[in-house]
């Protein structure tokens, strides 16, 4: 958030529009989903893959590292593009996998994503998925996946909704299980 003030020092209201639409999304989605998350939590997976495409892709990136420093490495993660997964690290994808898809708000790109998740369905590839966003199809869902509808993302474009795609407070409700234990 700090370099997107730098981006609008000359528009600190739109700066504080922003910031109050984040947090309303991050409040609503730790409100409105808190007993999902702590579902999610208690699954029993070993490895995760956290998607995302353009700056979603650097706040799965963030959501895996927090994963693994918060579970002490006792749950693999990759964080990896859409686009990316399909030459190789989908092969990452095992039964204990559980897959965090984060997806975009614009349309074209959505399709590629929702199709990237359909082939990981059609291999019979992870654990569950838990898919964030905007009007989610329930279709892209299977038995065991969940769907984290965040309804104020649709009037945040994707680069302004990255911090809430990668929210550690999300990231700290999967791990809540497998964190190690403090003396």
């Amino acid at each position: 958030m700090a370099a997107r003030f730098l981006g609008l020092l000359e528009r600190p209201e739109i700066y504080r529009k922003l910031c109050a639409a984040q947090s309303g999304v991050c409040r609503d989605l730790l409100l409105e989903h808190f007993d999902r998350l702590c579902k999610i939590a208690s699954t029993r997976f070993r490895r995760a893959v956290f998607l995302g495409t353009g700056t979603r892709y650097f706040a799965a990136r963030e959501a895996a590292l927090e994963m693994l420093e918060m579970t002490s490495g006792r749950i693999t993660t990759i964080a990896k593009s859409y686009l990316v997964l399909r030459h190789g690290p989908m092969s990452f994808v095992h039964e204990d996998t559980l897959v965090v898809g984060q997806l975009s708000s614009d349309p074209a790109t959505r399709a590629y994503e929702l199709d990237r998740l359909a082939e990981l369905d059609r291999k019979k590839l992870g654990l569950s998925k838990v898919l964030l966003g905007t009007n989610v199809p329930g279709s892209a869902a299977r038995v065991g996946d969940q769907i984290i509808h965040c309804p104020g993302l649709g009037e945040l474009c994707d680069d302004d909704s990255d911090h809430i795609c990668g929210c550690r407070a999300t990231i700290g409700f999967l791990s809540l299980p497998r964190r190690r234990t403090q003396p």
